[in-house]
């Protein structure tokens, strides 16, 4: 219909405009009478917030990186860590990377440069995190655990069984 009407005004400019157009006729196949009411659509819009965390090597590997060059002397003692009990969840927003710490565990560090332990539940192993995670950010803002569920970049998925905060051991 619409190329009709193209193809008469074209000719009517061709003439200089002499020739008018034809009046409008129904078109059998369209329906004048109203349809009736017309159904309601119902939309939800939802948002869905993934939080990264990258990978952070430890501060003894940065350290002896970035150290000069010196004469060999007796390697110090490793500093010795204790784990302790802690609340089952940890702002999401405090947390600003990770590092695997053991086979199956991982050391999420905070903003405040504390370390929290979170030990990851069934099958999971430390090192398919070795890219980084992913977490959902929930509606509290805490990652906690038997709740949140991390996803590493390759695809894996494990849940946090327990969180325990890690600390120097004070020598007494």
């Amino acid at each position: 219909m619409i190329w009709q009407w193209l193809a008469i005004l074209t000719a009517s400019a061709a003439m200089g405009g002499e020739m008018l157009p034809p009046e409008p006729v129904a078109d059998p196949r369209i329906d004048t009478v109203s349809p009736g009411p017309r159904p309601v659509f119902q939309m939800r819009i939802q948002q869905r917030v993934i939080i990264r965390v990258p990978r952070r090597s430890s501060d003894r590997v940065q350290l002896m990186a970035t150290a000069p060059a010196r004469t060999p002397s007796p390697p110090p003692e490793p500093p010795h860590y204790v784990e302790k009990k802690m609340k089952q969840c940890i702002a999401a927003d405090q947390i600003v990377g990770m590092t695997p710490s053991r086979s199956r565990a991982l050391d999420f560090v905070t903003r405040d440069r504390k370390r929290v332990r979170a030990y990851l539940d069934g099958g999971c192993l430390a090192m398919d995190f070795h890219a980084g995670l992913y977490v959902e950010r929930n509606k509290d803002g805490k990652v906690c655990a038997e709740r949140d569920v991390l996803m590493a970049r390759s695809g894996m998925r494990c849940e946090i069984d327990r969180l325990r905060s890690v600390e120097l051991e004070r020598k007494k």
